[in-house]
């Protein structure tokens, strides 16, 4: 043999007077020799079976190996994860408040906000919500600023065993109408600024900017709520049609959080942010998996959300350990020095459109890209992305 291989495949075969002999040829250019191994493996499984069963046809034949039928089926299938949980958000949430009252949960501009008061307000909303009728899958409507008040609305619903629908404050009336309408919206929490072009709909509007506490006979009904029930409802854009709702349920996310607990990276030392629209389901992972860890979240002020320098050095005053970054900006933090001492900051996270450049080099940071459309628990795949090089 002269090292070369004249064909991509060429099979040679010797009939002997009781077997079979022979090589097979192949351009390893095009082939690993494991590949090629397996073919042979695979030819050797359906000369077997034409010789013991001469009478079965053809495509009844398998090519497949038992050891390689019991790797593709059972082995590469076996997914279960025993650590996933079997709670709810509202009652992971409820956990970690037992866990660290004291620390701080949301910081908003000047505001803050800790664990136990987040608890608090939140159920003393939810309390009102349930005289209202909401309950297990029932839809309640949030269109509101990004805010402290905002992620208070998110929790309070859950603990009513209902489901918020995100409703984007800038989106046309003609669509957020739509959506009110679609999704049989009759609770609504929005804010005084947002909520005066909120008059059309015969919705009950609650003002979360202008709420009174009040802490006489503070008891929420237990939610009945289960893993299979609603956690959210959101809508897709619309764009090949009419927008419609996709339904994520409790245990939709917390599968994801246990899948993603190590890209998050997010524990009581963590400090994240919100960024993402409201009714872009990215703000949904922004804001819960922070709450259910312990984690500090701060939502960025909107001046600053809308520039990528300011972004990235608000950021770094704000020693942010991860966030997410819309793809458009991403370009920005990656060409552009940072500084080379050591930093808080440990991850971006990114989605909404393709990347178009690879990071330059390996930055103090890592870089993670997903995507999911709307319709899966937000994020279907993601990748690290590193330097070519």
């Amino acid at each position: 043999h002269n090292g070369v291989a004249k064909f991509d495949l060429t099979l040679g075969v010797k009939v002997g007077s009781e077997s079979l002999s022979g090589s097979l040829e192949y351009n390893a250019d095009l082939f690993d020799p494991s590949t090629v191994q397996r073919l042979l493996e695979q030819w050797e499984v359906l000369l077997s079976k034409v010789s013991s069963e001469p009478e079965t046809q053809l495509h009844m034949i398998p090519l497949l190996s038992e050891a390689e039928t019991s790797q593709l089926l059972i082995e590469w299938n076996d997914t279960e994860d025993i650590n996933i949980t079997n709670k709810c958000i509202h009652e992971l949430f409820k956990e970690q408040v037992q866990y660290t009252p004291d620390a701080v949960a949301l910081v908003y501009d000047d505001e803050q906000i800790t664990y136990y008061e987040l608890d608090i307000r939140s159920s003393w909303l939810a309390i009102h919500l349930q005289k209202l009728g909401a309950g297990n899958d029932t839809l309640i409507g949030i269109c509101t600023e990004r805010s402290i008040e905002m992620v208070l609305g998110l929790i309070s619903i859950l603990k009513t065993g209902a489901a918020f629908v995100p409703i984007d404050p800038s989106y046309p009336e003609g669509r957020i109408a739509y959506m009110i309408q679609d999704a049989n919206i009759s609770i609504l929490l929005t804010d005084q600024n947002t909520g005066a072009n909120l008059q059309f709909s015969d919705s009950t509007i609650i003002y979360l900017d202008s709420m009174v506490l009040e802490t006489d006979s503070l008891k929420v009904q237990p939610s009945k709520s289960q893993i299979e029930n609603l956690l959210y409802a959101i809508y897709t854009s619309g764009s090949t049609g009419q927008p419609k709702g996709s339904l994520i349920t409790h245990q939709g996310f917390t599968n994801l959080l246990e899948t993603h607990k190590n890209v998050l990276e997010c524990d009581t030392g963590s400090h994240l942010t919100q960024l993402a629209p409201p009714a872009f389901d990215a703000a949904t992972y922004e804001c819960l998996p922070s709450l259910l860890f312990g984690a500090k979240l701060y939502i960025v002020p909107e001046a600053v959300r809308t520039s990528g320098e300011d972004l990235r050095l608000w950021l770094l005053n704000h020693d942010v350990t991860v966030s997410y970054v819309p793809t458009v900006m991403v370009d920005t933090f990656m060409n552009t020095d940072w500084p080379t001492t050591k930093i808080s900051f440990k991850k971006i996270w990114t989605a909404g459109d393709r990347l178009s450049h690879y990071p330059k080099d390996q930055r103090l940071f890592e870089l993670y890209n997903f995507y999911g459309p709307t319709e899966t628990t937000i994020w279907a795949t993601y990748a690290q992305v590193r330097p070519l090089s």
